[in-house]
């Protein structure tokens, strides 16, 4: 089997992307398994959305084409016509992004190290090798992640939070709840980051009224001393 690039994908952007039974086991088992930079748009695949509506919503991911293009190479997500898809059954309905974010099993912490936690060690190097079993020519394009790779900013979590709301609003905008919950999870890690500057100005306002009393005790015992 020949590498798809992402020129092979521009020519094919109105196929549905849906997930093969090796990216749903990935999905189901861990998605840490994957880079960083594929696992957030393996759990936003629904199996009812073309090409096109993920490259025009998800724009904060980067370059949305190569992404894909990298999961069809592994075998994680594959391309079906619209009236394969509609003929054969009901698409995946939910995105892994909604079972993630359900109410009964929420946890903010949880989820963000879901989505930009570090990749489990060795794992993508044998999703890479059982790949190469089919598609011998795969190379650079799916490297491995780094061994310690830089956290993912606030400012890019924000900006592909925003295009995550783009793919909602476009195709799914009756759920509100999945929405409502990526809302929430922004909204506590933001108060998470207000509440760890305020300790931190505490500390400092606490440090200072130390040393202050501490120069006042010695102050007095100097007096004293002197007398």
């Amino acid at each position: 089997m020949v590498a798809i690039t992402k020129d092979d994908l521009l020519s094919r952007r109105l196929q549905v992307v849906t997930r093969t039974e090796r990216g749903l086991a990935v999905v189901r088992r861990d998605p840490r398994s994957l880079p960083r930079r594929l696992r957030l748009l393996l759990l936003s695949i629904d199996g009812g959305q073309t090409v096109q509506v993920y490259e025009e919503t998800l724009q904060g991911f980067g370059d949305v084409t190569s992404l894909l293009a990298e999961l069809l190479n592994l075998g994680l997500v594959q391309l079906q016509a619209p009236q394969e898809v509609r003929a054969n059954a009901m698409p995946d309905s939910q995105s892994a992004l909604d079972l993630l974010l359900e109410d009964s099993d929420f946890n903010s912490q949880i989820v963000t190290e879901m989505l930009y936690g570090t990749t489990t060690p060795g794992s993508f190097e044998e999703m890479l090798r059982v790949s190469q079993q089919t598609t011998p020519n795969l190379k650079a394009t799916l490297a491995p992640p780094p061994p310690a790779p830089a956290p993912v900013s606030e400012q890019v979590q924000e900006t592909q939070m925003a295009s995550l709301f783009a793919l909602l609003e476009a195709t799914r905008g009756e759920r509100q709840m999945l929405k409502n919950q990526l809302t929430k999870m922004h909204k506590m890690k933001k108060a998470g980051a207000r509440l760890t500057k305020e300790n931190k100005r505490l500390e400092r306002l606490v440090l200072t009224q130390f040393v202050f009393c501490m120069a006042l005790v010695m102050a007095l015992l100097w007096a004293l001393l002197r007398r």
